[in-house]
């Protein structure tokens, strides 16, 4: 595979690169301060989702990605490491949002998995199923052997959680996406 950034100092990608670009243009990295990157791609779009119902499955799906970045980043999890029952990440997760660890790793498990994987989640965790409503007092709350899911609540802690924790985004493996000019070479 041919590498699709420039590979001199004059900006230009080489021939037959990887770009839509055409070959009379330069590229030039644009300075923006990390934390509005982060509002302007993560936070503002999925705040502004609305409450409408049927935006409730991709507000999760988003919400559960930025949120593993952040368990990755506040449990000190490295690359390889898994989501086990065991992983530090589902303490803290009880401790965010009010359930037991065990309920934490069955969300992860049937949500996290089943939502990123096949877009749906799965039904294998808690024998009474899901139920999803922004009408929840709670973000997660496990009622009888279901659970009960409302998923504006729990955009909203993640939100907060992805505002207060800027540090996070200083990922080698999976750093932040850099803006660019793309301007004509004369």
């Amino acid at each position: 595979m041919t590498n699709p950034f420039p590979n001199d100092s004059t900006g230009h990608y080489p021939q037959g690169s990887f770009s839509t670009v055409q070959q009379d243009t330069a590229r030039f990295e644009v300075q923006k301060p990390r934390r509005e990157m982060v509002e302007d791609w993560f936070c503002g779009p999925l705040s502004e989702m609305s409450k409408d119902r049927h935006s409730a499955f991709v507000v999760m799906m988003v919400s559960i990605a930025l949120y593993e970045k952040y368990l990755r980043y506040s449990t000190a999890m490295k690359e390889g490491d898994k989501f086990s029952d065991s992983a530090k990440a589902f303490e803290l997760m009880a401790s965010e949002f009010g359930i037991k660890k065990e309920d934490c790793f069955g969300f992860w498990q049937d949500w996290r998995n089943g939502l990123l994987h096949k877009a749906m989640p799965k039904i294998e965790r808690f024998p009474g199923g899901y139920e999803m409503s922004g009408d929840f007092e709670r973000a997660l709350h496990v009622k009888g052997d279901k659970l009960e899911i409302n998923p504006w609540k729990f955009r909203d802690v993640v939100v907060e959680k992805i505002r207060s924790n800027g540090k996070m985004w200083n990922d080698e493996e999976s750093p932040l996406a850099k803006i660019v000019k793309i301007t004509k070479v004369k």
